[in-house]
């Protein structure tokens, strides 16, 4: 039987129809640094289907022995066969016998449709799920909602009881301060966040000022406001918002309107996913395709196949609420083609136009001249719990870095394996941060330089704070000796991070605009356009293509594979000298796009595709 399930309600409530039931092949995204979404499994990335279902594998058993420990006076019943068929009447038995208190893994069946909640609390008359993940997101109402109702009318038939299920939650991964390695514990919520992205946020102490109850109210996906308001936390629980259908954002507060957001009844969605079967053709992209839970995942796509000249720009110039509106009234793009600035040079090829010249100048001349310079860049890898002692679930642990140095221009001969730093994740721990900021802190260095400075200084400052916790916890933070070390490490990773240099600013502030980009500018799109347009620089790049690891998350996958010990000693030893001359190259590919923007200005006035234009907002409204 070709069974409904949540994953075709998700789809139903996050896309246009025709999604439903199909899908679209998608290009890998290079600049997509999302590795672990064990949200929906049966919509996962193919490259990483094996070690996310160990992972995933690894977390079921994780929570099993959690629900073990905690309700260890109520018999447990685990619904263990993975045929549908065979798990629906085993669930159908475990409630007959009546022997149960919890049923783990359940299986229920309405009409057509089947729901597997995680869990099913018979006389709390409670299910719910467990989430990898330390955060809730108004997706999430989705599943629960699903469950919730298609449990409701399949226990209405067996047990004649109209009301057998009275309360919703969901389990979350706890994030403790000082939790240990590869230790799992969970949350337990009646509560999910009402926005896109919130970040879960656990009380970890007990002074509890205004910040601190924010943080809180934030797990509980409220306002300060509203988790401040008697009653509120109760008034705003999963299962008042799927028992009425609606999410109801503001209703705790007094004199704030409800901005309600729908949930598609069940026994309606069931009607419409069946008749979507018979969907072939894909529509233009609406409003069904970037709706309250989520945006489609497949909305480049669609743009590319239906309106190519909206497609591949980046969101922070072409927004997805302006291409659904262009797309209503397509005058809205003849407007931009004939007054629109940037939208007439962005489709174009090889142009590159210098907006903010001044500010390109002075930008180089920090980096020019007698300066002694420390490229360098990092890979990490995460796991969904802590890797090593005092880190948080999904912590990315930087286990690689290589370090070019260049003095007047010139790169310095170095020792390939001292700078191209891999250390091994299946023995990583808290010393390595040691290592990596001596391998990158020079005494004499004028500036460090790295493309995207937020990611390096943020994972400088973790390897500080994992040194701190690691001696707080494990040693004496009293002694003179070990405080001495702590502020010697950090006064180099201030003095790193206060000579940084961006080489992302003068794309990111549009001192310098390359057309093909379409407003991004990552540094593998500037290689691309680097490479595609074969400019003569003084240092060119091996082309990713051509790598065995050709990106972070293949860089990172090495890692975690290597952790989890399913890359062998023999194998490790050939995939670190793949890692260290993938890092390395993009290393050389920031002196590149150095060389380049050098070479932009040099050549101001004798290439015709470089230009100097007054200087112009970059923006769609740009005449």
């Amino acid at each position: 039987m070709d069974y409904i399930k949540f994953f075709h309600y998700y789809r139903l409530s996050t896309c246009q129809p025709f999604f439903v039931w199909n899908n679209l092949t998608t290009e890998e995204n290079e600049d997509d640094d999302v590795f672990w979404d064990l949200d929906n499994l049966e919509d996962r990335n193919p490259n990483f289907i094996d070690l996310h279902a160990n992972i995933f594998q690894k977390f079921n058993n994780a929570f099993l022995d959690f629900i073990k420990n905690k309700y260890q006076n109520l018999n447990i019943c685990i619904v263990k066969d993975n045929v549908i068929d065979k798990s629906i009447k085993q669930t159908q038995e475990f409630i007959k016998n009546g022997h149960c208190d919890i049923i783990l893994w359940p299986t229920f069946l309405f009409e057509d449709a089947i729901a597997k909640p995680d869990f099913y609390f018979i006389k709390n008359k409670e299910i719910g799920h467990f989430k990898v993940s330390t955060s809730s997101k108004i997706k999430d109402f989705l599943r629960s909602n699903w469950d919730f109702w298609i449990t409701t009318y399949a226990l209405r038939e067996q047990t004649n009881d109209f009301n057998p299920i009275e309360q919703v939650s969901i389990f979350l991964i706890k994030d403790e301060q000082f939790a240990k390695a590869k230790t799992i514990d969970f949350e337990h919520l009646y509560n999910i966040s009402k926005t896109k992205t919130t970040k879960q946020i656990s009380a970890k102490e007990k002074t509890f000022d205004k910040t601190i109850v924010a943080k809180i109210a934030k797990q509980y996906g409220m306002t300060f406001e509203e988790f401040n308001t008697p009653n509120c936390v109760e008034k705003n629980s999963i299962y008042n918002s799927v028992i009425k259908n609606v999410i109801e954002k503001q209703a705790c507060l007094k004199g704030k309107s409800d901005n309600g957001i729908p949930l598609i009844p069940i026994k309606k969605a069931l009607i419409d996913i069946r008749l979507a079967k018979d969907i072939k053709e894909l529509d233009l992209p609406n409003d069904l395709d970037n709706g309250s839970f989520e945006k489609n995942k497949f909305f480049k796509e669609i743009v590319l196949l239906k309106q190519p000249k909206l497609a591949n720009f980046s969101g922070n110039f072409l927004t997805t609420s302006k291409i659904l509106q262009a797309l209503q009234e397509p005058e809205i793009i003849t407007n931009w083609d004939n007054q629109s600035f940037w939208f007439k040079f962005l489709q174009q090829e090889n142009k590159i136009i210098i907006n903010k010249e001044k500010n390109l100048r002075d930008f180089l001349d920090k980096m020019n001249g007698d300066k002694k310079i420390v490229w360098f860049d990092f890979e990490a890898f995460s796991l969904p719990y802590p890797a090593i002692d005092y880190t948080s679930p999904y912590q990315q642990l930087v286990f690689q870095v290589s370090i070019i140095t260049t003095l007047n221009g010139e790169i310095i001969e170095q020792d390939f394996d001292k700078t191209n730093l891999v250390f091994d994740p299946i023995n990583y721990n808290w010393k390595n941060c040691f290592q990596i900021i001596d391998s990158i802190y020079s005494e004499d260095a004028d500036w460090y330089i790295v493309f995207n400075k937020s990611y390096e200084e943020s994972k400088l400052k973790e390897m500080l704070k994992i040194i701190e916790k690691t001696i707080k916890a494990d040693f004496n933070p009293d002694g003179l000796e070990i405080n001495n070390k702590i502020k010697a490490y950090q006064d180099k990773v201030n003095k790193i991070i206060s000579k940084i240099i961006d080489l992302k600013d003068p794309f990111a502030n549009a001192m310098v605009i390359l057309s093909d980009l379409k407003a991004f500018y990552s540094i593998k799109k500037i290689e691309y356009f680097i490479t595609k347009y074969n400019y003569q620089l003084k240092r060119l790049i091996t082309p990713y293509k051509s790598l065995a690891v050709q990106n972070g998350l293949q860089a990172m996958k090495y890692g975690i594979d290597r952790y989890l010990n399913f890359i062998g000693d023999n194998e490790w030893i050939m995939r670190k000298k793949e890692l260290q001359i993938y890092c390395q190259n993009d290393v050389i590919a920031m002196i590149m796009v150095w060389d380049f923007l050098n070479f932009i200005l040099d050549n101001l006035g004798k290439l015709s595709n470089i230009q100097v234009i007054e200087t112009k907002n970059f923006n769609l409204l740009a005449k």
